[in-house]
């Protein structure tokens, strides 16, 4: 009796004819009936590609990426404009809960000079 073999695609049955032509293919454990392998034939599918050396591929992709990112080491002009920023946001936040009465105008005031300051410090780290 024979095994019965089921297309990794499109998971129909093999005919045992099909097998002994050639119109079927096998990659690896897996076999491909002749309506996905000519599919694949017609659109160049990557039916016929090793799984492995496709992830292979993608590895070398991701580490050629790796390589190119290039990264700079941080001043302390950086660092200090990065803590200036946050206290920025915390002064706009305060300036917008008090924006009625005059509390409000002065902490926009001073979120604006601290801006400055902190576009300042990141100038001079660069």
């Amino acid at each position: 009796m024979a095994e019965i073999k089921i297309c990794s695609k499109c998971r129909r049955s093999i005919p045992e004819e099909d097998i002994e032509r050639g119109l079927a293919i096998q990659v690896g454990d897996k076999w491909i009936c002749r309506e996905c392998a000519a599919v694949g034939r017609r659109h160049k599918d990557p039916f016929h590609q090793d799984v492995l050396t496709s992830l292979e591929r993608l590895i070398v992709e991701v580490q050629n990426v790796i390589r190119t990112i290039s990264f700079r080491e941080s001043s302390i002009w950086t660092v200090f404009g990065a803590v200036v920023q946050v206290f920025v946001f915390f002064m706009v936040f305060v300036a917008y809960m008090n924006w009625a009465n005059d509390f409000g105008t002065k902490w926009l005031l001073a979120a604006a000079v601290c801006q400055l300051m902190a576009m300042t410090f990141f100038i001079l780290g660069k």
